[in-house]
C-alpha cells in the first residue's frame, strides 16, 4: 500500500465520521477486512524498511534500545482519525452560548445577540412611555401591531431612540453586538443587559410581565439610558 492510498483510506475514514456526527447518527463499529489489515501490515512493514535503510549508518547503544510494539494498523488508523476528528470539529464548531440573564434568554453568536424573552402578559393592557421625550428629541412614528408597540424618537441630526414593548407571543429580537459590551445592571430595581458601542447602544429588560428594550444609534453612554429607562410610566 502506498502512501497515497493511505491516506485517501484515512480521508474516507474521516468523511463517514463527520457525516454521521452531522446527521446526528452514531457510526456503528467497523470490523476491517483481514485483507484490508494485511495490507495495513506491509503497509509499515515497508515504512518499517525504509526507516531502517535510512538510519543503517547510525546504531544506538544497546542500553538505548527498545523493542517495537506490536500495535496493529487499524489502531493507528483509528487513533490518527480521532485526533483529527477532534480538531475537525473544533473547528466547524459555530460559537452559540445560551445564557439566562435579566428574566430572559440571550443565545450568544460570532456577531450578534438573539433576545428570547419570559413573557407572562398576553396582550398590552398598560401603555409605557417616557413622561418626556428624550432632550431634543421628537416621537417620529408609533406603531401598534398585536402584542407589541414601537415608537421611535428623532431629533434633527438624524440620531434615533427607538422603544419597544412586547407582550407574549413576540419572538424576540437580534441584535448586532459588532463593537459593543455588554453589561448587566440594576436600574431602578430592574435588572437590564446594557450593549454598548459608539455607533449603536441597546438595553432590555423584563418589568411587569412585559418585555422592554430601547435601541439607539449613534451609542449613547450609559448615564443617558438609565435615565431614560428610570423616566418610563404607564398611562
Amino acid at each position: 500500500m502506498t502512501v497515497a492510498v493511505f491516506n485517501e483510506t484515512l480521508a474516507m475514514c474521516i468523511d463517514a465520521d463527520l457525516s454521521a456526527e452531522r446527521a446526528g447518527k452514531e457510526l456503528p463499529e467497523h470490523v476491517f477486512s483481514e485483507a484490508f489489515e494485511r495490507r495495513m501490515d506491509e503497509f509499515f512493514a515497508n515504512r518499517r524498511k525504509e526507516r531502517e535503510a535510512a538510519s543503517a549508518a547510525w546504531e544506538p547503544p544497546a542500553a538505548e534500545k527498545r523493542k517495537p510494539r506490536g500495535i496493529k494498523a487499524k489502531y493507528w488508523l483509528i487513533a490518527a482519525a480521532a485526533v483529527l476528528l477532534a480538531f475537525a470539529a473544533v473547528a466547524c464548531a459555530v460559537p452559540e452560548i445560551r445564557e439566562s440573564v435579566a428574566g430572559f434568554f440571550i443565545r450568544v453568536f460570532g456577531d450578534h445577540f438573539d433576545y428570547e424573552p419570559e413573557i407572562s402578559q398576553e396582550g398590552i393592557g398598560r401603555v409605557y412611555g417616557f413622561t418626556e421625550a428624550p432632550e431634543g428629541f421628537f416621537v417620529d412614528v408609533s406603531a401598534r401591531e398585536g402584542n407589541m408597540i414601537v415608537t421611535t424618537y428623532s431629533d434633527p441630526s438624524g440620531a434615533y431612540i427607538k422603544l419597544c414593548q412586547a407582550a407574549r407571543g413576540f419572538s424576540g429580537e437580534s441584535v448586532n453586538r459588532e463593537g459593543c459590551s455588554l453589561l448587566e445592571r440594576e436600574v431602578g430595581g430592574r435588572s437590564v443587559t446594557l450593549l454598548l458601542g459608539e455607533e449603536f447602544s441597546h438595553a432590555a429588560w423584563v418589568e411587569d410581565g412585559y418585555y422592554f428594550s430601547i435601541s439607539c444609534s449613534p451609542g449613547f453612554d450609559e448615564s443617558d439610558i438609565e435615565s431614560w429607562i428610570l423616566s418610563l410610566g404607564a398611562d
